[in-house]
């Protein structure tokens, strides 16, 4: 009972400053460890148990290295959260290095692939997911938590709320996002703009993706590539750097710049521009 108490108290605070998504994210990494040390009082765990709860027998839990590295910073976080109010939880997770991340090819949408799958989503809600990711590199999260009153149709923008770095930004809607927006507006000042959203559907959008994929008749990539799809158009069409990052939110040149040039095709297209 305890387990569960702390944990629940953990989460609120996340929540106090994080979006719902991350709560989430927080609360499913966290639970399955305390159900682990179910036997154990919170003083009691040590980077013994939590490197056996890592390992089963001689082989390591069968996480990618991202998903490893998003893992011990959730650890990390709860550990930093219950020494501030010393509740005598040990660093259990000291000395246990993340695993290194090799950051392969971008993998983005092209705009023909693009415009295929707005004109097979037709009129379902998939295809404002499809446009505020491609045309106003809006993350999940920022996607999800879009509400009709951050529409500003006179001034043409949309205000991004909820954001990874904890701050606003004003998106400009080019002609494709404002007319897909336009289409699923029905006059409403609020509610958000997605539509009704129910916790099941807000987890299986990489299934109405994957399906909105197939009837286009494109090869399914991640959601986040529809992002990684807006920052290497926007840069190889000669956008500045800098508008671009302010535009998404990207606080890293280093992030920014590796959307651009690493694929055999961008920089194809790159070159095209010249004539």
């Amino acid at each position: 009972m305890r387990h569960q108490q702390i944990l629940d108290d953990y989460c609120h605070y996340v929540g106090l400053n994080r979006t719902p998504s991350t709560v989430y994210v927080h609360r499913t990494k966290l639970q399955p460890l305390f159900k682990h040390w179910d036997h154990l009082d919170p003083t009691e765990f040590t980077r013994a148990e939590f490197e056996r709860y890592l390992h089963h027998g001689n082989t390591v839990r069968s996480w990618k290295p991202r998903t490893m590295q998003i893992y011990l910073d959730v650890t990390r976080g709860f550990i930093r959260w219950a020494n501030e109010r010393d509740m005598g939880i040990p660093d259990f997770a000291k000395g246990i290095r993340k695993p290194q991340v090799h950051l392969g090819k971008v993998v983005f949408y092209t705009e023909e692939e693009i415009q295929s799958l707005l004109e097979a989503a037709g009129n379902h809600r998939i295809a404002i997911t499809v446009a505020l990711g491609a045309y106003g590199g809006l993350r999940r999260t920022e996607i999800y938590n879009a509400d009709w009153s951050d529409v500003d149709w006179d001034a043409n923008f949309i205000t991004v709320h909820g954001t990874k770095t904890h701050e606003d930004r004003e998106v400009p809607m080019a002609p494709t996002l404002r007319k897909v927006l336009r289409s699923h507006w029905r006059g409403q000042k609020r509610g958000r703009v997605i539509g009704d959203l129910s916790e099941s559907w807000k987890y299986n959008i990489r299934r109405d993706m994957r399906k909105l994929c197939k009837k286009a008749g494109v090869e399914y990539k991640a959601i986040h590539s529809l992002r990684r799809s807006f920052a290497t158009h926007a840069l190889l069409k000669g956008a500045a750097t800098q508008t671009v990052m302010n535009i998404g939110g990207w606080k890293s040149m280093k992030t920014l710049t590796r959307y651009a040039g690493t694929d055999k095709e961008a920089k194809q297209a790159a070159v095209d521009l010249l004539g």
